[in-house]
């Protein structure tokens, strides 16, 4: 079920899933190795970054049952299994492997190196496939609506907060949706077809994000995503999604791709109204000043 590594990777460790024959075999699986199969299957994002406790207490399976899975895979454990999935994913999603991530997984010990080298990778990722226009017609859509409401669920929505507190420098006021149920609906059932829903996500699509994003589309109003993955089910609710690569090293994500569009959104926001921009920023400079907020860089008193 799986292809086997070349020879610049450890030899014999499998590094590619064969999921036509795993597909194939699912009628010969113990009955809850074929619920793991099917959920890799149909949610491979679930096994490519999540953690071994979180496909545990999804599914309702045991560490020992997931890692008797990856071996009759021809695995070695987990994280091999994780590492094949992941690769996996990444190219039938159209990304090129980073050299970074294969470095992350044969050097463990070089964790942050790893890290730093991925950064780069998916800053440049995200910039090299930005779509200069889409995110021209997604600022313009920004300026024109009556209210932008924004939202992100785990480490995404302090990213979505960042675009909150962003759009403030740029005359505009965003709403951070809680994704809490009843404040989430509160917030988006009054929707008009001028409004605007962001929704912000990595490299999982959690269920609350997609359902601001389906309510949205139910009242009307138009709808953002901002992904980690091209495949994110979170595109297929938006009108417009902008690609963010969230491939971590010595975490599963990285925000950095994310916080990247955010900024070159908002930098096209401000070049729709670059006379108000100049004047706020000023307006505040003053005020920060009148209100003693700033420490003078020139006051060499050590405290």
């Amino acid at each position: 079920m799986a292809r086997r590594a070349t020879s610049d990777m450890q030899a014999g460790e499998p590094i590619e899933l064969d999921l036509n024959r795993l597909r194939g075999e699912l009628g010969q699986l113990p009955r809850k190795q074929r619920q793991l199969a099917n959920v890799l299957l149909e949610k491979p994002e679930v096994f490519a970054f999540g953690t071994l406790d979180t496909i545990e207490g999804l599914l309702a399976v045991s560490g020992i049952t997931v890692i008797r899975f990856a071996k009759r895979l021809g695995f070695s454990g987990f994280q091999a299994l994780q590492a094949a999935v992941r690769r996996t994913y990444l190219e039938r999603s159209g990304f090129q492997i980073p050299a970074a991530s294969i470095a992350a997984r044969q050097d463990q010990s070089d964790l942050l190196g790893a890290t730093l080298r991925q950064h780069r990778t998916n800053l440049s990722s995200a910039l090299d496939n930005l779509q200069v226009d889409e995110l021209k017609n997604v600022a313009r859509l920004i300026r024109r609506a009556s209210r932008v409401l924004v939202c992100g669920s785990g480490s995404a929505a302090i990213v979505a907060q960042l675009l909150v507190r962003l759009l403030r420098h740029v005359g505009l006021r965003g709403e951070f949706v809680d994704q809490t149920g009843i404040d989430e609906v509160i917030a988006v059932h009054d929707l008009e077809p001028d409004d605007i829903v962001i929704g912000i996500g990595f490299w999982l699509s959690f269920a609350s994000v997609m359902r601001t994003l389906r309510l949205a589309k139910r009242f009307g109003a138009q709808t953002v995503a901002i992904v980690g993955s091209p495949v994110s089910p979170m595109s297929a609710l938006a009108d417009h999604t902008l690609h963010a690569p969230a491939q971590g090293a010595a975490l599963s994500f990285s925000s950095v791709g994310a916080v990247a569009v955010v900024e070159c959104l908002i930098a096209a926001l401000a070049d729709q109204d670059r006379d108000y921009v100049a004047k706020d920023r000023e307006d505040l400079h003053e005020l920060y000043v009148e209100e003693d907020l700033i420490v003078s860089s020139w006051d060499g008193r050590k405290r």
